[in-house]
């Protein structure tokens, strides 16, 4: 796991394309390897299984909430 970037609030990643972002009923994801390690990871934006690239994780409830405030784009 490549960390790009921490702080107290968020942790930004490279996710390698095939490792999901959040935990499934078939395998964990690296949200569940984040909580491990920190006790707490929020997953700000999604990345599919299939899909390689930076992914935010918050490491605690008033990061996850502050970003979660913003509105979503979809494109």
């Amino acid at each position: 796991m490549n960390i790009v970037y921490e702080n107290e609030d968020v942790v930004i990643i490279i996710k390698p394309a095939g490792i999901s972002s959040q935990h499934t009923s078939s395998s964990g994801g690296l949200s569940d390897i984040l909580k491990e390690k920190y006790g707490y990871a929020s997953v700000i934006n999604r990345l599919d299984t299939v899909v390689g690239g930076l992914i935010v994780f918050a490491k605690n409830p008033n990061s996850a909430s502050y970003f979660q405030s913003f509105p979503k784009i979809r494109k």
